[in-house]
């Protein structure tokens, strides 16, 4: 999953930042972190938010 999928995700939910870092147990600066690409996120993190936007969940390819 990709920092551009993590937020669309989100924006497809109607949730703010603070609101998906809560429902996914994050605390917010780290979310935004991952929406802004500056850290990984990881396949639990994918995973969480794939259960709640019903989103299927893609690998990310290695470099």
């Amino acid at each position: 999953m990709t920092a551009e999928a993590l937020r669309a995700a989100r924006q497809a939910l109607g949730l703010t930042q603070k609101q998906m870092a809560e429902a996914l147990g994050l605390h917010w600066r780290h979310y935004q972190r991952l929406e802004a690409g500056t850290h990984k996120i990881t396949k639990r993190t994918a995973l969480a938010c794939a259960a709640l936007s019903g989103a299927p969940v893609t690998p990310a390819r290695s470099r």
